[in-house]
């Protein structure tokens, strides 16, 4: 059992003492129970959501063509430039140098889909507390201080703070 579904069992079974003990009425007790339902199912669809796997087939082929596009591209740029060097009709040794040009070319796309392919894998699992993850941390306290100011405590912690400038 998870640490949320062990607060919200203990939630529910403190509702039920609050019950018994004259505390609240069937009518609110109800209506606290059916909130306490929700929070349930949505803590269920979380779960599940995290513990759903990335499949592998997504990042193998995502990665295969990515290198397949990486390799293919010099092939491709090559006849864009050939065709540029004769439509102006340029000499030879110009010709050679106009298409050095393309290495850069090549390697400035190649890096940024390379790098887009290496973001993507960071991004698979993006609950795990990761650098590039969704900052559960932080939102899970800026919901808690929301609670505590609507309810009127005065013990309401400080927001956390990037450390190392990434929000967990």
């Amino acid at each position: 059992m998870s640490a949320a579904a062990y607060l919200l069992r203990r939630q529910v079974k403190r509702l039920r003492d609050l019950a018994q003990q004259g505390w609240l009425d069937s009518t609110r007790q109800t209506a606290m129970m059916g909130i306490l339902g929700t929070v349930e199912t949505s803590l269920g669809r979380c779960e599940r959501l995290k513990n759903t796997p990335c499949p592998p087939q997504i990042a193998y082929f995502g990665s295969a063509f990515t290198w397949v596009f990486v390799f293919l591209l010099p092939l491709a740029l090559l006849e864009v430039f050939e065709h540029e060097t004769t439509e102006h009709h340029l000499s030879t040794i110009l010709t050679h140098r106009y298409m050095y040009t393309m290495l850069p070319f090549s390697l400035l796309i190649s890096w940024t889909f390379l790098i887009t392919d290496k973001v993507s894998e960071s991004l698979e699992d993006p609950f795990e507390g990761g650098v590039h993850n969704v900052p559960i941390s932080a939102l899970a306290r800026s919901f808690e201080i929301e609670l505590r100011q609507t309810l009127g405590d005065t013990d309401i912690p400080p927001p956390l703070e990037p450390v190392d400038d990434v929000l967990y």
